[in-house]
Formats: structure tokens, sequence, C-alpha cells
């Protein structure tokens, strides 16, 4: 019989596991097929989802003005297009280093961070369970644009910047596991995320190492040790 009525007894089993262990094979969350379903997406989602929202974002207030949107010159359109995505690059650390990284200090907080991110450091390279869901990534969206609005009467260009950090993130970590980047800033970008893989700490940002050296997080690559990646499990 079941441990839980909700969750697999195998994804008990894997958060409940010591923090240094690894599984060849992704586990299943939850009993439920929709539940499931809910937790796993395409890596192709985010761009097909957020991708057309950003030129949109950026191209309507000047071509459909009778929807309302607040247009910016130019130059404030760029500057906010580059805040916003700056922006991404703090709310992507906090996220990673506050609260995918929680303290595991009961078993429920454990498999809560399991659920929220610790699978992906069991199997790292699933690629399902690799980007954020349309669930998890519209919610984000969400709170950006209610706060954006609130910010800034020209807030398209600002949610579009946040859209684009978001998905050079989503690059750049799906770069780290399943591709050999060709430029030295995505070999240095990757060497900085499978550092983070080794054992955890430190190098929480992903697509930027800015708030690493901000904060003091920042780790440096062990020769060898952050170019191993985790054998990729079979579909």
């Amino acid at each position: 019989m079941p441990r839980h009525r909700l969750l697999t007894d195998a994804c008990l089993d894997a958060a409940l596991a010591p923090e240094d262990a690894r599984a060849a094979q992704p586990v299943r969350f939850f009993h439920s097929a929709v539940a499931e379903s809910l937790l796993r997406a395409s890596p192709a989602a985010p761009y097909l989802l957020f991708g057309p929202l950003a030129l949109a974002l950026l191209a309507l207030p000047y071509a459909a003005p009778s929807l309302g949107l607040t247009a910016a010159t130019p130059t404030l359109g760029a500057v906010l297009v580059v805040v916003g995505a700056l922006s991404w690059t703090l709310v992507e650390y906090a996220l990673h280093r506050l609260i995918f990284h929680l303290a595991p200090t009961s078993d429920a907080r454990r498999v809560a961070r399991f659920l929220l991110h610790y699978h992906h450091h069991r199997t790292p390279s699933d690629p399902r369970r690799l980007v954020a869901t349309p669930l998890q990534a519209g919610s984000l969206v969400a709170l950006f644009f209610a706060l954006d609005a609130l910010v800034v009467d020209a807030w398209a260009p600002l949610l579009a910047g946040q859209l684009v950090g978001y998905l050079l993130y989503e690059w750049v970590h799906y770069s780290a596991h399943h591709r050999r980047p060709a430029t030295r800033l995505g070999r240095a970008l990757r060497r900085h995320h499978l550092r983070h893989h080794a054992d955890g700490a430190g190098n929480y940002g992903i697509s930027s190492p800015l708030w690493d050296w901000i904060f003091a997080s920042a780790r440096p690559s062990r020769d060898g040790a952050a170019g191993r990646e985790q054998p990729r499990p079979q579909p």
C-alpha cells in the first residue's frame, strides 16, 4: 500500500535519501497522471510561450496604441529592457539560493525541496524537468506584471526585458547540461553552474555570476569535477 496518497514511494525515497545521493533514472512524483504532467515540460516550451509575448510587449505600445499601453521613448524603452533583464538575474539568484536550497530541517521540508528543485540535483540531465513548467513560469510572469505596473507606466519593455532574461537563463541552463558551448562565455557559465552541482553550495546564479560575486557565494571550478556531467536518463 502506498505510504502517501499523493506522492509515490519512489519520490519519498529519493527526497529523503542522503544529500549526496545520485540517481540514474528520474522518478515519478505523483500517483495522478494529471499532477505528474504539471511538473514536466518540453525544453522548447519557454521559447514558444514567452518568446512571442516578449516581442509583442516591445511592439504593441507602438503598433496598437488603441490598447492603451504607455509607449516609452526608444531610449527609455532600451533602458527598461536592460533593467528588466538585470532584475531577472537577481530574482533567479534569490529563488535558487533562498527557496530552492532551503535548509532541510524536517522531512516535510526535504520533500518540498525535492519537488521544487532537488530532483534536478539527483537527475540533472532529465530534459522533461529541466525548464520551468508553463504553470510555474506563468505564475512568475504574472507577479512580474503586477509589480512592474506599479513601478512604471511604460511597464511593457520592463516586462519584456524580464522575459528575455528568463529565456536566456533557460538557454544557459539547458546548454550546461545538454550542450558543450562553443564560446568562451558559454563555457565559463557552464563551468560556473556545474561547480554548483558538485556539492550544491554556492554559484546560485545560472545566467550570470554577478550576484554570486556581490553576495560572496561564488565558488571556483574544481578541475575535472565541474566538467563531468551525470549520465542522461533514458526516455
